[in-house]
């Protein structure tokens, strides 16, 4: 399922629009993000459009290939979460401690 969300006026998640795709792929990704660019007529006139999201590279193509324009930012969560499993698989003590100290960072 691919799912795209926004901001509202109250800073909380909007949803606008999901997909139930076969996989998550640069295909899929790339097909989501011209409905949504097609489906969505404001997003093209967006000069300040913002796309936060992980690092998956379907979605990173689709953005760069549909919405060129757009800012695309990866979401600090999803950094912070692969972060601690490169650091678990060293086998360090204090792993959340560390984790924490880099999202603040």
């Amino acid at each position: 399922m691919l799912i795209a969300v926004c901001i509202d006026a109250n800073n909380g998640l909007f949803p606008l629009t999901f997909a139930i795709v076969e996989s998550e792929c640069i295909e899929s990704w790339e097909w989501f993000m011209n409905r949504l660019k097609v489906m969505l007529p404001i997003i093209p006139s967006r000069p300040d459009l913002c796309i936060i999201s992980d690092k998956h590279a379907g979605l990173i193509k689709g953005v760069s290939t549909e919405l060129p324009w757009a800012r695309h930012i990866h979401c600090l969560r999803h950094l912070r979460e692969n972060y601690k499993k490169v650091v678990r698989g060293f086998g360090l003590a204090g792993v959340d401690i560390l984790c924490d100290k880099m999202y603040w960072a």
